[in-house]
């Protein structure tokens, strides 16, 4: 196929007047030794990406050193001539406040810092310093490999990394997407020092490189340190080795494999040209119009209607070569051909009949939307920037949504009969060991599916609905806008499990679970603002924070209760409450719902937290006049049909599913259990099948009737609005209120169980383990010194992670998480190590315990950790999303809307004392709480 490289680079960008482009203000500069640098100021916030983007990745290895972009990845921050110390990079960006990380692709390696502006030029230094003169060093090589061969296993007990890996390898004979990605441990135990040299000195060249620099800069000022820094590195010539392209074949090809796994999942790739083909743009809108959304084909056609799948999704991803349409499903019923057959009726439907102009512009308007949402935080642009710079022209970050805005109804049913064909396509079943379904050969299933749409798919019994395993729902998880799928796909090598991270953003459209491992959100202060907390006639907490730098506004409500409030028998309930109130009101019907929000280039999110939950949105400014109403019916006025709570209880089964086959998230269900007992805090997050299947209509509507109310709302509206138009918005919801005024109260926490241990066994590769010991809640004095030594302990080259990481490689992921609640709190720490590891890396973690409560810490690790923090709260709350949610929580928990800096202040007077002190108290040895997934598997 052509790549279209000429059609998509000679088109001139033409945005339209009410655009706000990424690419306005970009300066654009060419190094003498050719390497491209990318600047843009964006003084919103005090922070700065650094983005080092390089143009080799695993397409571009050699076969018999498969997987080497990636252990360079790794090695590149173990040490150079003036940096020798092992995670010495780590611990100065950390004292910087920064966060730094890389990650590695097909067609790109990647490394980047986000750093408070003030410690920028220093950062940018270190960076360098990283990427010209990396050590290699053998010793350090082997020990690292072993690390590497620790994130493969993880990646193995991963259903969708093996979905998609396996489906690769099924379609594909030549082209180097069809190896498994990150290597296999003989090959990789292989490596020399020597193939890394080669592999770097062939591609990390200036000229197959780009720098990416945004935030609150000076671009005068930065290209002047970029000169410096970088100007002196050899121009040098590319050996870019391509992969061979894949020939063209017509067969269909077809393979089920098996697992320790709850979930049903099947995916079909379809061949497709590259990024830069003048068909491109039209594919990206034919996956949106797939299942982009509530409202989408795919999500209508058999997750609504017919009930035959928990999640749907279509996805277009794009390289230099070639293009990947992928369609994959997560099946209610045992047997995936019912959903097989239903997919593929719909592809006939979408190339036989024209799509409706409201489709097109629905997909437009969230396209739009999200390209304006992309702006919110340095790190995207500055990402988003390198990507479209490194295939040639980094104005084609708005130009490709110029052509998109520009696709007509006839461009998608052209490039539908063009690529959407069974010829050349591949099919992967991935189904759990115990499946029934029937075993096919490849001619009989093309036959079925050929045959698809002469019977139409009729849905499941109830009987396998309630009993099959299932995802979330949403389709969401796939990337459809983007040209690369990080999130699941991107192998990092010194990725920072985010247990830091604040109580989830509710992000438009998607149904986000309250993590875990997640801190409050006090530990990310929004940027310094004045923000005002104002009482409501109709009793509600409004809190309101004016923001002029993107025409966005953010609207978050919470209410106390929910999780903390349910018993085994109605674990769930919450949830299933918050899914269903979107399925239809009492003027609204679920798909009306749908329609009218995602055709505005939202959608309404919502959250079940630990004692709290929320529902929320953000929306372009023009449109908030009309979501705001919807919003509000959907918060005040559902009408729970009892067809769509039957529905909805699919999805929660489903997520409880997918959630078991998450072998983190499975330990820690396991701790809390082990920890909380018989408190709600105890259950599992998501709820219990049992407790959610006999919910009835009735029961959603008293749970919503007893909780959903004024007097128990904490609303929050960041954006660009004025102070009384947020106060009329709120002031109108629950006009007809007549419900309980009482207060909502929680259970009290009296302390944890007896120290003990839940465990439970897969055929996994690694065994995960759940940690912990008791920690302060959110009023407690100890609070803040456990919150430095979580920083101390856990954070790259931190204490745990050097131990068992670092020193021993045992583990890829080492991490820990301080987590206050208002009555309770939890130190908890995390591994996933080799099965015959599990107990080294447990002796080696609890004599690191041990050791911080008798020895001080160094006051370079004190100062490295409070760094940390103030850094972590400048970038982590960029978005308007993360800034109302905060506030919401704050003013939710009766804390000061300034609590941020409060908070900040007392981390600055901890003491290595204080630290010592709170260790000996909290990390006690031999008192511990243990949730355990342990693998069985010895490969």
């Amino acid at each position: 196929m052509s790549s279209g490289k000429e059609s998509i680079l000679s088109i001139d960008s033409q945005s339209r007047p009410d655009e706000t482009r990424l690419t306005d203000g970009v300066m654009r500069s060419v190094l003498d030794n050719g390497l491209t640098v990318l600047l843009k100021e964006n003084h919103t916030s005090p922070v700065t990406a650094l983005l080092v983007s390089i143009k080799a990745g695993y397409f571009n290895e050699h076969d018999s050193v498969s997987g080497i972009a990636h252990v360079i990845e790794h090695m590149i921050f173990k040490g150079t001539p003036s940096r020798p110390e092992d995670e010495q990079f780590a611990r100065e960006i950390r004292e910087l406040g920064g966060t730094l990380n890389a990650a590695t692709y097909y067609e790109e390696t990647f490394y980047y810092v986000v750093v408070p502006s003030r410690n920028g030029d220093a950062a940018f230094t270190v960076q360098a310093d990283a990427l010209q003169n990396a050590l290699f060093d053998p010793i350090e090589l082997k020990k690292e490999i072993e690390v590497i061969v620790q994130e493969s296993r993880q990646k193995r007990d991963s259903p969708m990394a093996i979905l998609n890996e396996s489906l690769y390898e099924l379609a594909f004979d030549v082209h180097r997407i069809r190896r498994w990605r990150i290597g296999h441990p003989e090959s990789l135990r292989e490596l020399s020092r020597d193939d890394l040299a080669r592999f770097v000195r062939a591609t990390y060249r200036p000229g197959n490189m780009v720098i990416s620099i945004v935030g609150d800069i000076q671009t005068d000022e930065t290209l002047d340190l970029v000169r410096r820094t970088w100007g002196g590195m050899p121009r040098g010539a590319v050996d870019r080795e391509i992969s061979p392209a894949e020939p063209l074949r017509n067969d269909f090809r077809y393979h089920r494999i098996r697992g320790d796994q709850k979930q049903r999942l099947l995916l079909f790739h379809l061949p497709a040209p590259s990024i830069l083909h003048p068909d491109a743009p039209a594919l990206l809108v034919l996956s949106s119009i797939l299942s982009d959304g509530r409202s989408a084909r795919l999500h209508r056609r058999l997750k609504e209607e017919l009930q035959i799948a928990n999640s749907v999704w279509a996805s277009y991803e794009t390289f230099e070569q070639m293009g990947l349409f992928k369609i994959g499903a997560e099946c209610i019923g045992d047997d995936p051909l019912l959903v097989e057959r239903a997919l593929w009726q719909e592809l006939r439907r979408i190339r036989n009949e024209p799509v409706s102009e409201s489709e097109l512009r629905r997909v437009k308007t969230r396209v739009e939307s999200s390209q304006l949402y992309s702006q919110e935080e340095v790190y995207g642009m500055a990402r988003t920037l390198a990507t479209y710079e490194l295939l040639g022209d980094y104005r084609l970050a708005d130009v490709y949504g110029e052509r998109l805005h520009a696709v007509t109804a006839d461009d998608v049913q052209r490039v539908a009969n063009r690529y959407l064909h069974l010829s050349g396509a591949a099919l992967l079943e991935y189904l759990p060991t115990t499946s029934g379904a029937p075993e096919r050969r490849s001619e009989e299933l093309l036959q079925a599916l050929e045959t698809s749409g002469a019977a139409e798919p009729t849905p499941v019994a109830d009987d396998a609905r309630s009993s099959s395993t299932g995802a979330d729902g949403q389709s969401a998880a796939v990337a459809v806008h983007q040209t690369r799928n990080e999130t699941d796909d991107a192998d990092t090598s010194q990725a920072r499990v985010q247990n830091t991270m604040r109580e989830p953003e509710l992000r438009p459209g998607e149904a986000v679970a309250s993590s875990s491992t997640g801190r409050s959100p006090s530990h990310w202060a929004a940027a310094r603002t004045e923000a005002r907390q104002i009482s409501l006639a109709n009793g509600a907490t409004l809190v309101f924070k004016q923001r002029r730098d993107l025409p966005i506004v953010s609207v978050q409500a919470l209410f106390q209760g929910g999780k903390v409030l349910e018993t085994p028998d109605t674990c769930g309930l919450t949830g299933l409450m918050l899914r269903t109130c979107v399925k239809g009101t009492r003027y609204l019907s679920a798909e009306e719902i749908a329609n009218r929000i995602e055709a505005l280039g939202s959608g309404i999110g919502f959250s079940p937290g630990p004692d709290y939950f929320g529902y929320g949105f953000k929306i372009r400014r023009v449109n908030l006049a009309e979501a705001f109403p919807l919003f509000a019916e959907v918060l005040s006025y559902p009408s729970f049909p009892p067809q769509e709570v039957e529905r909805e209880k699919q999805a929660v089964f489903g997520e409880i599913r997918r959630q078991q086959d998450s072998m983190m998230s499975l330990a820690y269900e396991q701790f809390a259990s082990a920890y909380f007992g018989a408190h709600p805090y105890g259950l599992p997050t998501i709820g219990i099948e049992e407790a959610v299947a006999a919910q009835t209509a009735g029961a959603l509507r008293e749970w919503h009737a007893r909780l959903v109310s004024p007097m128990n709302l904490v609303a929050s509206v960041v954006g660009d609005l004025e102070e009384d138009e947020a106060v009329e918005l709120f002031s109108s919801l629950f006009p007809e209120y007549r419900g309980d005024p009482r207060p909502v109260v929680a259970p009290p926490f009296e302390g944890p169980a007896l120290p003990s241990e839940r465990a439970t066994s897969r055929h996994k590769k690694q065994t995960a383990a759940a940690l912990g010991f008791t920690g302060a809640e959110l009023g407690s004095d100890d609070r803040y010194a456990l919150d430095v030594l979580d920083e101390i302990a856990s954070a790259m080259g931190g204490r745990f992670f050097r131990a068992v990481r670092g020193e021993n490689a045992l583990a890829y992921s080492v991490s820990s998480v301080h987590r206050s609640r208002r009555d309770a709190g939890n130190f908890i720490t995390y591994t996933s190590t080799s099965p015959e590891n599990e107990h080294v890396a447990r002796d080696i973690l609890l004599a690191e315990c041990s050791r911080l409560a008798r020895e001080p810490v160094t006051g370079q690790e004190l100062d490295s950790a409070k760094a940390t923090l103030v850094g972590d709260h400048l970038i982590g709350t960029q978005t308007f999303g993360a800034q109302a949610s905060e506030l919401a929580y704050f003013a939710l928990n009766g804390l000061p809307l300034d609590e941020a800096e409060r908070y900040l202040e007392r981390i600055q007077a901890v003491t290595a004392e204080d630290v010592m002190e709170v260790a000996a108290r909290h990390l006690t040895p031999d008192r511990y709480w243990l949730g355990v997934v342990r693998g069985e598997s010895r490969g």
